[in-house]
């Protein structure tokens, strides 16, 4: 049984649904029924809240790191150097 899945959503308010049937449909696909309904609402906020305060790709770099317990998000950004008559 895989335990990861992705999926990219347009910029789009029909994402917010969209998002939640794919993390359902993957979730019954891994045979889990316990937590649905927190899970739904976790991914609707995470997807409402994408769609309301994200922002274009503009990172150089990203990526999620797996944990034990959780994963971490990150992204970076190339900048030029403060040294050496930056203003």
């Amino acid at each position: 049984m895989a335990s990861s899945r992705q999926r990219r959503f347009p910029r789009a308010r029909s994402s917010v649904p969209a998002a939640r049937t794919f993390a359902l449909e993957a979730l019954a696909e891994w045979g889990i029924t316990d937590r649905r309904d927190e899970i739904r609402l976790c991914v609707s906020e995470l997807a409402t809240n994408a769609l309301l305060h994200g922002v274009p790709a503009v990172a150089d770099d990203f990526g999620v790191d797996e944990h034990v317990v959780g994963k971490t998000v990150w992204s970076s950004f190339k900048i030029a150097s403060a040294r050496g008559g930056g203003r």
